[in-house]
């Protein structure tokens, strides 16, 4: 049996992350700071496929391996899952900086991942709600 509740508690949280990355995209914050809130929200909405289905939530950051966790209710293109690793990329080069580096994506790779995110959320919606 669905677990809806508990699946739209991660997507609630994910598109929370979500909004907070297009609102400071829009007034031009941090691109390194959006990507790791990017990152969080496709993590959380792909968990709520898991959450749905009554499957244990992967402990991982990995984007692939949740994309790969859900692929057998959801089927995600090529293009989808680049941006995926792009997005972990985001997490784990903010996660733990060098000395000296700092890693700033362009806003026009991060205008895509704000288009993918919001695509994985819409898609993630509708089969949680079908």
């Amino acid at each position: 049996m669905p677990n809806r509740v508990l699946a739209n508690d991660w997507l609630e949280s994910g598109k929370k992350h979500l909004e907070a990355a297009e609102i400071l995209f829009k007034n031009g914050h941090y691109t390194d700071i959006i990507g790791i809130e990017l990152q969080h929200s496709i993590e959380r909405i792909l968990k709520a496929v898991l959450a749905y289905n009554d499957l244990s939530i992967i402990r991982t950051h990995d984007l692939a391996i949740l994309l790969e966790a859900v692929k057998n209710e959801i089927e995600f293109d090529n293009d989808v899952r680049e941006h995926c690793e792009i997005a972990t990329d985001y997490f784990q080069d903010n996660r733990y900086p060098l000395r000296g580096s700092s890693f700033l994506p362009s806003d026009k790779e991060i205008e895509k991942v704000i288009e993918t995110a919001d695509h994985i959320y819409n898609t993630v919606k509708e089969y949680i709600n079908k």
